[in-house]
Parts: C-alpha cells; sequence; structure tokens
C-alpha cells in the first residue's frame, strides 16, 4: 500500500485531537484502506492523588497509594 496525500493528511488530523496518548497506523498491503485508532489518555500531575486496588469479591479496598505521581 502507498500512503496518498489524503491519507497523510487524516493522519495529521487524526494526530491533532490527542493532547495525550497515541495514533495507531493500521495497513494492509493488499489493500486500499487506512486504519486509525486514536486513543486518548489523562495524565494527573499533581502531588495527593490517592491510588486504590479494590478487591470486588470482598468489597474492600485492598491498597491504597498517596502522592501517586502518573
Amino acid at each position: 500500500m502507498e500512503l496518498t496525500d489524503l491519507h497523510l493528511n487524516a493522519i495529521r488530523e487524526a494526530a491533532r485531537t490527542v493532547k495525550y496518548g497515541s495514533v495507531t497506523i493500521n495497513i494492509n498491503a493488499d489493500s486500499d484502506k487506512l486504519e486509525l485508532n486514536i486513543q486518548n489518555r489523562l495524565r494527573f500531575d499533581k502531588a495527593g492523588v490517592l491510588t486504590m486496588g479494590v478487591d470486588v469479591q470482598k468489597n474492600q479496598t485492598v491498597r491504597e497509594v498517596m502522592n501517586h505521581r502518573t
């Protein structure tokens, strides 16, 4: 498959929508189809964020981490 200007423009537009995350490009040599998987993530960069693990079977918190930075 050869990427055309239309394909490249679609990739550029998809990348513009991502503040933090990824754009995955899938192509097939036997096709003219281009698939884009756009994943936006949330990033928290402040101290004091609480991360918890919960055991759903016991309905209780099993782990807490304070001041977790991502």
